[in-house]
């Protein structure tokens, strides 16, 4: 068999990191009240700033404990795409995104960005296909300004609404995704839209369309309950993580794994803890485990 690697991260927030949340925003209320234009951009760059510098802490953090992957929170940056209030955060936050940029490089750290909800790319309304558009672009320059040009990061979707013409929604689909610069077209990865399979049958599948040279990223969560399959629970069950290993271990293929989970880093923690006891597993830092034989 061949080695398997899979290196672990969480989404967001640290949870053993003080004031660990990069999620500070600002109403648009408290913008409006503002007495214009530069008052609005001094107050943007405040809140952006702020999230930068956690990210920053987090990441310091993650590559302490040997966490190599992390998902970013997609508000980092407020009001990016707002058609009136938008700003040159690049511009703005040089001296932020260079301090990150420069740990992710030297520390080979993993990013990625979810799409909130609200980016439907195969809506049946232009407003909101062009709306998403622009959020997909500006999460694209995002990741290409935290983790370098041509980086393996990855910007998650989910084909969106299907609605009762499913095969004109894909297709839709693909009409707006040709229209995105390749370089976005190359962060952007399919998450399925709360479909249930068995990994073992479709886990080859998914793992094909990654293109050489690029780790393949998964998602595993463990529900709270078998009647709330879609709520994620505070951690990984150990015999979820199991089924994942079992899946992967024929097919000889590397994966990054993001865990879904509420407790973050302690679930992530607490999961390599038990896998480096059991037959199977070698952890060689807390995010990153060796699938081995188990005789």
């Amino acid at each position: 068999m061949t080695a398997v690697r899979i290196r672990l991260g969480y989404a967001a927030i640290a949870l053993d990191v003080p004031e660990g949340s990069p999620n500070r925003t600002v109403r648009a209320q408290t913008l409006a009240a503002l007495p214009g234009d530069d008052a609005r951009r001094h107050r943007l760059r405040q809140v952006a700033a702020q999230n930068l510098h956690t990210t920053l802490r987090i990441l310091r953090y993650n590559a302490a404990e040997g966490i190599p992957l992390y998902r970013l929170t997609s508000r980092l940056i407020p009001f990016a795409t707002h058609p009136e209030w938008g700003w040159d955060w690049e511009a703005e936050l040089q001296q932020e995104l260079a301090q990150i940029r420069a740990l992710v490089l030297r520390r080979g750290l993993r990013l990625s960005v979810h799409l909130d909800h609200f980016v439907v790319l195969n809506s049946a309304s232009p407003g909101v296909r062009e709306r998403s558009l622009a959020e997909v672009r500006h999460q694209a320059r995002l990741l290409q300004a935290l983790a370098g040009p041509g980086a393996n990061a990855v910007l998650v979707t989910h084909i969106g609404a299907r609605g009762a013409d499913p095969a004109r929604a894909v297709d839709r689909f693909v009409d707006v995704v040709t229209r995105l610069e390749p370089a976005v077209r190359r962060l952007l990865a399919v998450e399925n839209d709360d479909v249930s399979f068995d990994p073992a049958h479709a886990l080859e599948a998914a793992l094909a369309t990654w293109p050489p040279g690029r780790t393949p990223k998964l998602h595993l969560s463990s529900p709270v309950s078998a009647g709330s399959p879609r709520d994620h629970a505070d951690g990984i069950r150990p015999e979820d993580f199991d089924r994942l290993a079992a899946a992967l271990r024929p097919l000889g293929r590397d994966c990054d794994v993001l865990l879904e989970a509420k407790a973050k880093d302690r679930a992530l923690k607490a999961l390599a803890a038990h896998l480096a006891g059991r037959p199977g597993y070698r952890v060689h830092r807390t995010g990153e485990i060796e699938l081995v034989d188990a005789g």
